[in-house]
């Protein structure tokens, strides 16, 4: 069956809400209530295999009077989490500039992936800022939420985020020659892929 892997989500602004996400072969077991019993009928979910990925049946959670709809699917052994918040928004979680979601062996050290929070720029690759021409950079960010653990930044889908919402990044690029102090560059960013 293979060895079960962790992962945890916490939902909503205050991440009160806690559910576990654990992977053992082709099975996903997730927390709907919050009770952290993954025996209770429906928790239990058979993969199907396609290829290189394994997908898993959506599911509802539930916190408080709040629904989400939470989907999982691996790719060569990488997992995505698309979480569907109350409000219709889409998130997604599949790694940032620290690497890529994993699941953990032991629970103690399971990522933990804040879905519907407070909102921040985050990075979306370990390439974050790449030179296109001479003194033209692609910035690859986005907008979600912070969790813990590589890889564990929740995406929120560009459609969710107003058009009339225009960020500005500053970067600071470390000196090439030693002892010369950074460069730090501040541009809008006006556009979207």
């Amino acid at each position: 069956m293979g060895e079960p892997s962790y992962c945890e989500i916490a939902l909503g602004p205050g991440a009160k809400a806690r559910r576990w996400v654990v992977r053992s072969g082709p099975t996903l077991y997730v927390d709907l209530d919050g009770d952290g019993n993954l025996t209770e009928p429906g928790e239990r979910q058979q993969g199907a295999a396609d290829g290189q990925r394994m997908s898993f049946p959506a599911v509802e959670l539930t916190a408080g009077a709040q629904r989400y709809t939470l989907t999982c699917w691996f790719e060569a052994g990488h997992p995505v989490l698309r979480l569907r918040d109350p409000r219709g928004r889409h998130w997604k979680a599949w790694g940032d500039e620290a690497g890529p979601l994993r699941f953990a062996t032991l629970a103690t050290q399971a990522p933990v992936i804040h879905f519907d929070g407070l909102l921040w720029m985050g990075i979306e690759t370990q390439q974050a800022v790449v030179e296109r021409e001479r003194g033209v950079f692609r910035v690859c960010a986005g907008v979600g939420c912070h969790g813990r653990g590589a890889g564990s930044f929740a995406h929120l889908e560009y459609a969710a985020v107003p058009l009339d919402a225009l960020p500005v990044a500053r970067v600071t690029f470390l000196s090439a020659e030693s002892g010369d102090p950074p460069v730090s560059v501040t541009a809008d960013l006006d556009q979207r892929c």
